[in-house]
This record gives C-alpha cells, sequence and structure tokens, in this order.
C-alpha cells in the first residue's frame, strides 16, 4: 500500500501525504462499554447529544519514502438537544436530519473532525503545538 501512496504523491508533485482513517476507541466521553468508531452522533442515557470524531493519521514522507508521524485524534462538541431524534436509537440505515438542524449537524461534525485531524498532526510532531 505505501507505494501506491508514495506514486500518488509523486504523481501530484507533493512532499507529503497525510493519510486519515477511522479510529476505534472507548467512548472517551460518556464511559460506556461502546466503542466510538470514525465520526458520528451519540447521546446514552444519562448524556446529552453530542458529535465525536476518532481518527488516526500516517504522514508519509513522498521523497524519503517513510512514515513521517503518526497519531490518534480524538475530538468532541456538544449538540442541541434539539438535534437528536428516537429514531436515532431504533431505526437501522441512514437518518435524515431536518433543514433546521442541517447546517448545524454538518458544521459541528466539520468542526469535530478538523479538530481531531489538527490533535494528531500535533502529537504526530508535523506541526507546531
Amino acid at each position: 500500500m505505501h507505494e501506491r501512496l508514495y506514486a500518488i504523491g509523486a504523481a501530484n508533485g507533493v512532499d507529503m501525504l497525510v493519510v486519515v482513517y477511522p479510529h476505534v476507541e472507548e467512548d472517551f466521553v460518556t464511559k460506556t462499554n461502546q466503542n466510538m468508531r470514525g465520526y458520528g452522533l451519540q447521546r446514552s442515557f444519562d448524556s446529552d447529544p453530542f458529535a465525536y470524531a476518532a481518527v488516526y493519521i500516517e504522514a508519509f514522507d513522498v521523497n524519503k519514502q517513510f512514515v513521517a508521524g503518526k497519531a490518534e485524534g480524538l475530538q468532541l462538541a456538544p449538540l442541541e438537544d434539539q438535534v437528536w431524534r428516537d429514531e436515532f436509537e431504533t431505526v437501522a440505515g441512514p437518518q435524515a436530519f431536518g433543514e433546521r438542524h442541517h447546517t448545524t449537524v454538518f458544521q459541528t461534525m466539520s468542526k469535530v473532525l478538523t479538530d481531531a485531524i489538527g490533535s494528531a498532526a500535533r502529537e504526530s510532531g508535523l506541526c507546531g503545538r
């Protein structure tokens, strides 16, 4: 797999590629026995709804062909109580948000993902603290 990444980086004229993977982490928010995977929305019986992101990054130096850094990043942010619907707990598959909450959820998820990736980049030594 690394050879393909180095080739992609070289073909696009970049010095470094950062790959973001979904990460599986124990529930770092409400301490339940459920794992948190990648990103999403959650609410437990004793918490308000929140958005979370659990990512793992690897940075590849394209020219020298080695892993320049790797780390995990975890972030969360509260969501308005009105965003949550009971269907999220009982219905499988994709769920649509009402127009009223779509922007709020999108912005919150964007922030936790960006912050989780940035946190992992700092932890790996790829950028200043």
